[in-house]
């Protein structure tokens, strides 16, 4: 069941939870434990503190303690400050950490051909 509350108090300790849909082991099978501690190294890097967690194939439990750091209860203030967004690229046109392309390249790609059939194509 997803339950999403506003945290109304710009700092606290927070027990979290998440878990993949379905219960499916998706952090055993695309070996996805580092992403967490990505997400933990950020987190700490903006000033908050990692108290306590348990990363398991299906779901994570982390206690967290969050400092006020004047953005509110929001890691970055604008999608575009999250370096792992497209949102900077559509905003500003610059490229993130993991190039997109842009909607409007696609008007002339056939998206109904095969792989197969575009590299036959390529020169």
């Amino acid at each position: 069941m997803s339950v999403r509350k506003a945290i109304p108090e710009k700092e606290g300790v927070y027990f979290i939870t998440f878990t993949c849909k379905d219960w499916i082991p998706l952090f055993k099978i695309c070996n996805a434990y580092d992403a967490v501690y990505n997400w933990f190294d950020i987190l700490k890097q903006s000033g908050h503190y990692i108290i306590g967690y348990s990363i398991m194939p299906h779901h994570v439990h982390a206690v967290i303690a969050f400092c006020n750091t004047g953005k509110g209860n929001r890691l970055v203030e604008l999608p575009e400050q999250y370096p792992h967004s497209s949102a900077k690229f559509y905003l500003t046109g610059e490229q993130g950490i993991y190039p997109v392309i842009n909607f409007m390249e696609l008007r002339d790609v056939d998206l109904t051909k095969g792989i197969m059939e575009k590299n036959r194509n390529v020169p």
